[in-house]
């Protein structure tokens, strides 16, 4: 069985190698030092960069010569191969390939909520089509498997209207009723809508501190509660973005580490270290955010990854 015939499972387990090793983090095939480990960028470095082979010499051998207890991680390096074995077995079982969840003609696994405005939602041209009718949030939810933890989800997304709309991952409903659901929200608006929401993540939690994390912005929740922020290298700029037009997104949700890319480039990313009333699974949720928007989503991939 050949190694690229397992999807995700070397990246994830070289990089969990990779951090207990203490090395630098690999980023797009390069070796950059990281200022302190545990970033957001440093898992999906490794999903990412399609280069990483199997078994690269040079790389065993910086790992073997980066420190003097060769042996240490020579072992390191063996488990780990045995575990991408397991990962190998798991992940053809499992079928880690992207698969769509929409089929072009009918919303067929997918739910309005509230159903009472079941009529924001429709198929148009092989699209998706969610058309704001009352000033409140209105949701399409994938009902396929409403217990999704790990994955990754890729859609193409057109604005026909100004207005604010995005995708709710793990979501839940909401115990406060504060809102309708409580999740991880990636944003996305019309173009001109501005960074705080276009390409950004939005927190909605029922008791938790909401931090910012706008487009460009890579965020990380300490487990004290306290947030850390740096900005992105290269990140989506609104000029990357079409303006009446489609553009792709391709979000990965990955334990407590999130990303956020548009049209090829990250958008914004975050990791969250609070244990408690973090969002470990939940379903997939389209929004709508007012009256007059007119949103279409299409080409709606996932890949498990759990």
């Amino acid at each position: 069985m050949s190694v690229a015939s397992t999807g995700n499972a070397f990246p994830v387990v070289i990089y969990t190698a990779y951090s207990a090793l203490g090395c630098s983090r690999w980023r797009f095939g390069k070796p950059v030092q990281t200022r302190a480990s545990g970033s957001a960028q440093e898992a999906f470095a490794l999903i990412e960069d399609r280069r990483i082979d199997a078994v690269r010499p040079r790389f065993v051998w910086k790992l073997i010569m980066n420190r003097s207890a060769w042996r240490q991680q020579l072992a390191a390096i063996l488990s780990c191969l045995g575990l991408l074995t397991c990962c190998a077995c798991e992940t053809i079982r499992d079928g880690t390939d992207f698969v769509p969840i929409f089929n072009g003609r009918t919303l067929a696994d997918w739910r309005a909520d509230p159903a009472s405005l079941g009529a924001s939602w429709s198929v148009r041209d092989g699209a998706i089509q969610g058309k704001g009718i009352e000033d409140r949030l209105a949701y399409l939810v994938y009902s396929g498997d409403e217990e999704l933890r790990d994955f990754e989800l890729k859609f193409s997304y057109r604005m026909l209207t100004d207005g604010n709309t995005g995708v709710e991952l793990r979501a839940r409903v909401d115990p406060t009723g504060r809102r309708p659901f409580v999740g991880y929200h990636a944003d996305l608006g019309h173009v001109g809508i501005g960074a705080m929401i276009l390409g950004a993540w939005d927190f909605h939690f029922a008791t938790r501190e909401e931090f910012p994390c706008e487009r460009g912005t890579s965020l990380v929740i300490a487990e004290n509660g306290t947030a850390t922020w740096e900005r992105l290298d290269n990140p989506v700029s609104v000029e990357d973005i079409r303006e009446r037009d489609w553009n792709q997104c391709h979000l990965v949700a990955i334990g407590n580490r999130f990303r956020f890319m548009i049209n090829g480039k990250v958008s914004s990313e975050f990791v969250d270290r609070i244990s408690e009333g973090r969002l470990e699974s939940g379903f997939i949720a389209v929004q709508l955010h007012e009256k007059g928007t007119i949103v279409q989503f299409k080409d709606i991939l996932l890949r498990r990854l759990d």
